[in-house]
């Protein structure tokens, strides 16, 4: 209802003083008595509207007034609801809320169509919930007078609603739809076979009947449109017999008294006078089947004013239509039928008629599942195919026909089918869409209510034609939190690569899980609503069912177990993690023929792997048996022709490798790191797929004893010529020796030769003796070397913490130079090429502009361990220092200052004055440390242990100030900072 004249009044008398404020500079308080509800009804009010200013500049200030605390619940509704300005604005009643009202009409229509299909939705208590509203919505709209109600609820629920469907919905049917237009097909001249227009007859009875009898949907008034009177004929005969088999069936006294049927079909004028006088007809044969006492004219009185009349009139043949308004019907539901209007005056005329109707049932509507078919089966089924080839057109309508409205059993086998044109593949299409599968429990899918024709549609179908790296996906994906209304796709990728990464490399799997995505998206068994991926609620089902009794995964890695499980199931199973248990025994030959990954790392009571174990795994692709006891791999290993990734590190038990393991052509990634391996036969030089090698050669010394080897492990080659360089692949080699080991000393050489020849290589971890060998690294060689120079000795205890240690083994580009003595010309011509260097006990260096600091210009991690000769980091006669060094500093900014700080100092050991750590952006962004001392002497004496290193702003402090430990010198003051900062300019 609008407001009373003198509340509108009152509002405008109120933004007018608000306006005059907000004019002159007066700031608005929040508890100003107007809404946004109350300026939207004075813009179409009879009141002149004040003059000072335009009614948009108005309602910007009453909103940025306001904000978001509007003064009632609806203004509050408003704003969280659409926050836009158009959303607020609304315009006038004849242009807008009529044209609303018809595409929400349209929109009811088209969901009441969906909720008669057999398909299932996550959300589908929105649509009911949309249906219930609508009538609420419906009143609004028809009770404006001269304006529109602002407020419209119906835009979030009907954009909600419309959303349950996209995915798999054509998104041009959605948007016809959703701009209410009445025909939601561009037929573009297709012939459509006379089977399919007999089908929309039964979907259109159907979903009469369905509405009639379902007790969850009221509506008064219900009209059902045929397109031709024929079909309108046709409708008729098939809802006599609908109503038929109901009451044969089950009766239909506890829905309607009865059922009337007007045949108004003959009446070219005065429709609605023949109408009337059948009704009162009607009314007069059933009181006199009751009888004239008193007591059946009230059971009469009762049963005619119970909601249980149903009226059926058929209506005219021609244009005129019955204006239902002018007949009075009983309680109760009329269904009209009748023929869509042929000319454009009946059109116009139609909405005044459309507005009395609950619900329209249009039976050219009920072409929607033929063509969702054509649409997704593409050329296969265009208009041009199906003229051409008879027989592809009629299974194609069979299949229509068999799923019987269900969309999405639709949609998935005419994607399915959409590049076939052999008629075979179609007819066998048809059969699996119609037998049961033997071997899948439909129990549970009944109990929930998925339909049967979508349970062999995926089943038979779908989940029979797709990859099983794909079915592994689907199977990852049914823990992930709100994969049935929707995740982001990056999400989904993401959780699955959680698992997957055993498979692949980092990049690679993660490109790999994409391509699976849009696999699975293309065959719409994902679907896709903007960046949101889900699973449909029915198939999420069918795939968990799948999952129960046909798994392609297990994980049951820490659970304890003794044996392993499923063993009965793994014949189905891609993927079986059994990790970390404390498995004794596995089976002789289990049958898996879709194995791909076996994880058996950290069961460390397994001593033996049967001979049998790997007979029937031909497409294992994944192996690791880490830390577990096994001393040497069963003959059946030379059958894993598919494997690329075998894992055996930490076997401590583990010293030779069988010659089976040649016949893994196809190996890419071998570790053997913590095994008792001594030496590679000299074969091994054929597994030419390699691209990832790491072999530990020391592990004999941890069991056996300091350098107690047997006579034979002697006299081998560690590494036989011609096996590195024939690793053509090869782009990681981690190598781990004894460095006590003399026969290392010998083959090394020989190995860095065959290593610089590898053209693939990337990255190379590997313990060189001899610093002069380091001469022979070709110049424009560009590896990542993690080396280890020089000759040293195991020891157990070191100055440096074990976390220093291993930040240190994770840089690229390192070099550690051990029991150096000056400086060699090997390392010197190489220092360029590293990023972190550690100097542990150096014999002999005093400083490290002995490395001559140009060649340090990349270091960004510096560890000094017990360089006991040590007197100073940098000379301060070292030009390089002021050229080299000085500059890049002041090249930072300000504002990089602070973080180039947090970073520039990790940590400083205490035990000796040179024994530092230094971890910088870049050595030569560091402004140079300078040594208190003017000795060795002079600095051992004070016992200074430098403990912060810290970089200052260029303005004031771009040096490097020092404390000390006993308080000698506890900080530079800034002026003579400023005059090192002078001296180190000039």
């Amino acid at each position: 209802m609008r407001k009373p004249l003198r509340n509108m009044k009152k509002d405008s008398e109120n933004i007018s003083r608000g306006w005059k404020k907000f004019r002159d500079g007066e700031k608005l308080s929040h508890d100003w008595p107007i809404s946004l509800v109350s300026i939207v009804e004075l813009r179409y009010s009879a009141l002149v509207w004040p003059s000072y200013g335009k009614f948009e500049d108005i309602v910007k200030l009453i909103a940025y007034t306001l904000g978001p605390e509007f003064s009632t619940l609806q203004d509050e509704t408003i704003y969280s609801g659409y926050r836009r300005f158009e959303d607020i604005l609304v315009y006038n009643k004849d242009k807008v809320s009529d044209k609303e009202l018809s595409a929400l009409m349209r929109v009811r229509d088209f969901i009441s169509l969906l909720l008669t299909y057999p398909v299932k939705f996550e959300d589908d208590g929105i649509l009911r919930s949309w249906i219930s509203a609508f009538p609420e919505w419906k009143t609004r709209l028809l009770s404006t007078d001269g304006y529109a109600v602002m407020y419209k609820p119906w835009r979030l629920l009907t954009e909600k609603a419309l959303g349950c469907m996209k995915g798999f919905m054509p998104v041009e049917i959605l948007s016809r739809i959703g701009s209410g237009e009445r025909s939601i097909f561009n037929h573009h001249n297709d012939v459509i076979p006379e089977t399919v227009l007999h089908l929309t007859v039964d979907l259109a009875v159907n979903q009469l009947i369905q509405t009639l009898f379902s007790g969850d949907y009221y509506a008064r008034y219900i009209r059902l449109l045929t397109r031709n009177l024929a079909e309108k004929r046709f409708v008729v005969n098939k809802i006599v017999a609908a109503l038929e088999d109901k009451r044969n069936m089950f009766g239909i006294d506890k829905d309607f008294v009865r059922a009337v049927w007007i045949n108004a079909s003959t009446c070219e004028t005065d429709a609605e006078v023949r109408v009337q006088e059948e009704i009162s007809m009607m009314e007069e044969s059933f009181s006199m089947t009751e009888g004239d006492d008193m007591l059946s004219t009230l059971h009469i009185d009762e049963k005619m004013g119970s909601n249980r009349q149903l009226v059926i009139v058929v209506d005219a043949d021609s244009n005129k239509k019955l204006d239902l308004k002018k007949v009075h019907f009983p309680t109760g539901i009329v269904v009209l039928i009748t023929t869509e209007s042929s000319t454009q005056a009946v059109k116009d005329d139609d909405y005044r008629i459309t507005c009395t109707i609950d619900l329209n049932i249009w039976t050219q509507d009920h072409l929607l599942p033929w063509k969702l078919f054509c649409t997704y089966a593409g050329a296969c089924i265009s208009s041009s195919t199906v003229r051409s080839s008879m027989a592809i057109q009629k299974i194609a309508v069979e299949i229509v026909k068999k799923c019987r409205g269900h969309l999405l059993a639709i949609a998935l086998v005419a994607k399915h089918l959409r590049y076939v044109k052999d008629v075979k593949y179609w007819e066998l299409a048809l059969d699996k869409l119609s037998s049961p599968n033997p071997f899948y429990d439909y129990r549970d899918c009944d109990i929930i209510g998925i339909s049967r024709v979508m349970v062999n549609a995926f089943v038979n179908i779908i989940w029979e034609d797709i990859d099983d790296e794909q079915k592994f996906c689907l199977e990852l994906s049914l823990p992930v939190h709100n994969i049935k209304n929707g995740v982001r796709d990056e999400i989904l990728v993401s959780d699955w690569a959680i698992i997957l990464q055993h498979i692949q490399e980092l990049g690679e799997y993660r490109r790999q899980l994409q391509y699976y995505m849009e696999e699975l998206l293309d065959c719409i068994v994902l679907l896709k609503f903007e960046s949101h991926v889900y699973l449909p609620i029915e198939t999420y089902y069918i795939i968990k069912s799948l999952h129960i009794s046909q798994p392609s995964i297990i994980r049951h890695g820490a659970l304890g177990l003794t044996k392993p499980s499923y063993i009965g199931q793994w014949r189905f199973l891609i993927h079986i993690e059994l990790m970390d248990n404390k498995i004794c025994e596995l089976p002789p030959a289990p049958y898996c023929p879709s194995l791909k990954v076996l994880l058996l790392q950290g069961n460390a009571d397994l001593l033996e792997i049967p001979d049998s174990f790997f007979d029937h795994m031909p497409i294992l692709q994944h192996l690791d048996l880490s830390y577990t006891s096994i001393r040497d791999l069963p003959l059946s290993v030379s059958k894993l022709i598919q494997l690329k990734k075998f894992f055996i590190k930490g076997c401590d038990l583990f010293m030779e490798l069988s010659p089976q393991i040649l016949q893994l052509k196809n190996l890419e990634e071998l570790d053997l790191n913590g095994t008792l391996i001594t030496h590679l036969p000299k074969n091994f030089g054929e597994l030419i797929n390699l691209k990832c090698l790491t072999v530990c050669f020391d592990g004999y010394y941890h069991v056996l004893g300091r350098g107690k080897k047997d006579k034979q492990i002697c006299n081998s080659t560690i590494i036989p010529r011609g096996v590195i360089s024939n690793l053509t692949q090869l782009n990681y080699l981690s190598l781990e020796v004894d460095p006590e080991d003399e026969q290392w000393s010998e083959n090394v050489h020989s190995v860095l030769m065959e290593i610089f020849g590898l053209e693939r290589l990337k990255t190379v971890s590997i313990y060189v003796p001899k610093a002069e060998l380091l001469e022979f690294i070709p110049a424009q060689k560009s590896l990542n070397f993690r080396l280890v120079v020089g000759h040293h000795m195991r020891r157990l205890i070191s100055r440096v913490t074990p976390e220093l240690e291993t930040k240190f083994k994770q840089c690229d580009y390192s070099m550690k130079f051990v029991n150096g003595v000056n400086v060699p010309n090997g390392v010197k011509m190489n220092l360029g090429r590293f990023k972190a260097l550690y100097l542990d006990r150096h014999m002999t260096i005093k400083s490290l502009s002995d490395f001559n600091l140009r060649n340090l210009g990349g270091l960004e991690f510096c560890i000094l361990a017990e360089c006991n000769e040590m007197e100073t980091i940098v000379n301060q006669s070292d030009s390089a220092c002021r050229s080299g060094l000085m500059n890049p500093l002041a090249a930072h900014q300000d504002t990089q200052l602070n973080e180039y700080q947090s970073r520039l100092y990790e940590g400083i050991s205490s035990s000796t004055p040179t024994k530092l750590h230094l971890k910088t952006p870049l050595l030569s962004s560091l402004t140079p440390v300078l040594s208190l001392g003017s000795s060795k002497g002079e600095a051992q004496k004070r016992k200074a242990d430098i403990e912060i290193v810290q970089a200052v702003s260029k303005r004031t402090l771009k040096q490097l100030l020092i404390a000390t430990n006993n308080g000698a010198i506890e900080e530079l003051h800034c002026g003579v900072a400023r005059a090192f900062y002078e001296y180190w300019k000039m």
